[in-house]
């Protein structure tokens, strides 16, 4: 990708709320709302991109954290009932699912000439960012409000809010679902600019200025 050398890019972290992105077990109703929930953190890079990237000069760390040690986490119990009513049915693998849909969304930061790393990460949250943020010496963290329950609120689980006291670089907060949906407009628009600027162009035939020119048909 052309642009200053990586090395020299100003590196912003962008952190997606896991639970929000992988559904909590595999039936039809939780991919539903996995989509519907992809489409709001789609909508939300493409805000990012169109207030504060800068194509060819930034390189971004798409992240997100997969913690298995809450208590209580509604994706967990969500799966343990789902494999417990549908025995034969698989399990997801929460790694997988989620490295697949930050690919995803990787792509329309590609269409946007925007460089990017994708990292899933397991632990805390909040630690884990911050050694994310430390490691990369990142400029800015932009983080997904996270989903939280009244009851999450109350006992001051949010991931979101603690990382905005203690990230080591600048951090901002966005609620993907408030944002409009002509952002997804937006991401269409430079996905169809990318497909063209990829498509090769038609050969086109040159001629030689220096051949000898051709006999023309001969008169009466």
């Amino acid at each position: 990708m052309k642009g200053i050398p990586l090395s020299l890019r100003r590196k912003i972290v962008i952190a997606f709320d896991a639970e929000r992105l992988v559904p909590g077990s595999l039936s039809p109703a939780e991919e539903e709302r996995a989509e519907h929930e992809f489409l709001n953190s789609a909508k939300m890079l493409a805000w990012i991109n169109s207030n504060i990237l800068r194509p060819e000069k930034d390189h971004v760390f798409i992240v997100s954290v997969v913690n298995n040690t809450k208590v209580f986490d509604p994706s967990v119990i969500s799966e343990m009932l789902y494999s417990m009513t549908n025995e034969n049915q698989a399990t997801i693998d929460k790694h997988k699912k989620l490295e697949d849909v930050l690919e995803r969304l990787g792509e329309k930061l590609a269409n946007a000439s925007i460089s990017f790393t994708i990292e899933t990460l397991t632990g805390s949250e909040t630690e884990k960012l911050v050694e994310c943020c430390s490691q990369h010496k990142a400029e800015l963290l932009i983080c997904q409000a996270a989903q939280s329950s009244q009851m999450n609120k109350l006992l001051g689980w949010s991931w979101s809010d603690k990382i905005a006291q203690q990230s080591p670089c600048p951090c901002m907060l966005i609620k993907a679902e408030d944002l409009s949906d002509s952002l997804l407009a937006l991401l269409r628009d430079q996905e169809e600019h990318s497909d063209r600027s990829n498509t090769p162009s038609p050969p086109t035939q040159t001629t030689d200025s220096s051949a000898p020119p051709q006999p023309g048909p001969l008169g009466n």
